[in-house]
């Protein structure tokens, strides 16, 4: 019998648990008690203390510390900790089995599932375990830097994107730009603090740029700032480990 152990996360924030994960209905139930009224407005919802405290039955609370970071693994609502220590157990009970014989097909459903939120071709994916490989696989595999090249970051990425991209002042020989970014600041100032570093710097080839800053959620225009790159003829990587789901947005 073939499971598949995807989910959306936008689905889960909001209380919908996807059809691709088996649960037991008690906790589909529990989700949908949780679920907000999609009439409240956000603003709204963000002080409805008894929503919340519904939303904060699912977690287990951790002794002796109040853990206001969210980073590293991604704490699990209990519901999902238990799907997902049920799907671990079945794929150690099946093995090399369920390697062959149904991983493929589970592994084109979470592709499809990722593909049709994005509003993109499924050849355009490629998953992989977490967004910290992503971005690596992607800078120590770009093929077009040559020694005297500038590759360009900001003070706002991940840290350890930042020091992948200053690796390569010594591992290929080019030069890390960094752009210092206010931690208040407009759409139209923070395009221009790139376009001025375009201009700054004429021989930048690849950059990378977050759509949402993990140190204090400013949204940074990449749609226009990777157009404008584009123009110079500079290769974008962009990190939205921090937006995926927390903003509406579809890429073709």
């Amino acid at each position: 019998m073939s499971k598949s152990f995807s989910i959306n996360r936008r689905e889960l924030f909001t209380g919908i648990t996807a059809s691709a994960l088996i649960w037991p209905l008690a906790a589909r139930a529990q989700f949908d008690n949780v679920k907000a009224d999609s009439s409240i407005s956000p603003y709204r919802l963000a002080s409805d203390e008894s929503h919340w405290k519904r939303v904060a039955g699912f977690y287990e609370k951790a002794q002796g510390i109040v853990n206001l970071e969210h980073g590293y693994w991604g704490k699990m609502a209990l519901p999902v900790q238990n799907a997902y220590l049920e799907a671990t157990q079945y794929i150690n009970r099946q093995n090399a089995y369920y390697g062959r014989k149904t991983y493929p097909n589970d592994l084109a459903k979470s592709v499809r599932s990722v593909a049709s939120a994005l509003g993109v071709q499924e050849s355009e994916i490629a998953l992989t375990r977490n967004a910290t490989e992503a971005i690596h696989s992607l800078v120590r595999q770009y093929t077009e830097l040559s020694a005297g090249s500038t590759v360009l970051c900001s003070d706002i990425d991940y840290p350890s994107f930042k020091s992948l991209m200053h690796w390569l002042e010594d591992g290929r020989g080019v030069n890390t730009v960094e752009v210092k970014c206010p931690e208040l600041a407009n759409q139209a100032q923070i395009l221009q603090l790139y376009l001025d570093a375009f201009d700054k710097y004429p021989n930048i080839k690849l950059m990378l740029l977050t759509h949402v800053s993990n140190q204090h959620g400013l949204v940074v225009p990449v749609a226009e700032i990777a157009k404008e790159a584009k123009k110079r003829g500079i290769d974008v990587i962009c990190d939205c480990a921090q937006s995926w789901g927390l903003i509406d947005f579809k890429m073709d």
